[in-house]
């Protein structure tokens, strides 16, 4: 049974989730910093909980996963943080959070896939859509956890990830995985056939959207995957 848990930014929801049961795997998909405001955590308390993040990850190198979100890479890449810089970016605290992901650089990815039943399953911050895979061919050859892994720290891939679609403010007709929105997956022919995406990034009101296409888990709580392939929600 695998743990995902979706957009931290400072939360506390996923805690009691990591030792509920000795789980397979866990799947952290990004966004660990810059709280909502109108949630009332401060950067100070979101730091420290991503500091927790990275020791746990530590503990449990084999069986935990921290995948990159935008409101990551716009402190642990140069080329995003110019291009694409997000809402809520803490320029009071970004070169103690630009320290720690540099510390930490090895401990995070893109991207990363299962299989689960008889379905591929990979998992990224924000949906991989067809419009971007096309525009993007020449560093980015297929829609694998390998080939979006293989973007960081290159910098025409790193352009690639910046990229940002109408419906987040962007100048591209989609968004890449690091930006691309759930409505921008629901557009004809954009989710590439053969896989499964399970992401976050659009936030939803209070439950995910499941479909038979992908998952978007962007709610403050935990799912499961399980060997089935079914995602389901989890309440430790």
């Amino acid at each position: 049974m695998i743990l995902i848990v979706p957009d931290v930014h400072g939360r506390d929801f996923y805690v009691n989730a990591l030792t509920a049961r000795p789980w397979d795997h866990i799947v952290f998909l990004g966004d660990y910093l810059d709280p909502y405001r109108h949630e009332f955590i401060t950067s100070e308390t979101a730091i420290e909980r991503f500091k927790e993040i990275l020791a746990f990850k530590r503990a449990n190198a084999e069986r935990v996963t921290l995948l990159l979100g935008n409101h990551d890479m716009h402190y642990s890449s140069d080329v995003v943080g110019d291009l694409a810089c997000s809402s809520r970016y803490d320029y009071h605290n970004a070169k103690e959070i630009k320290r720690l992901f540099a510390d930490n650089c090895d401990l995070f990815q893109l991207a990363w896939e299962t299989t689960a039943g008889e379905r591929r399953v990979l998992m990224t911050h924000a949906p991989v859509l067809q419009s971007w895979l096309d525009a993007n061919g020449a560093v980015v050859a297929e829609c694998s956890a390998a080939a979006l892994n293989g973007l960081l720290g290159d910098e025409a891939g790193e352009r690639a990830l910046s990229q940002v679609g109408r419906l987040r403010g962007g100048f591209q007709a989609v968004g890449g995985p690091l930006w691309a929105d759930v409505r921008e997956a629901e557009l004809p022919g954009e989710l590439p056939q053969g896989v499964y995406q399970v992401f976050g990034h659009t936030q939803q009101p209070s439950d995910p959207i499941i479909t038979d296409r992908y998952a978007c888990l962007d709610c403050r709580r935990c799912f499961t995957l399980d060997d089935a392939g079914r995602i389901a929600a989890f309440d430790a």
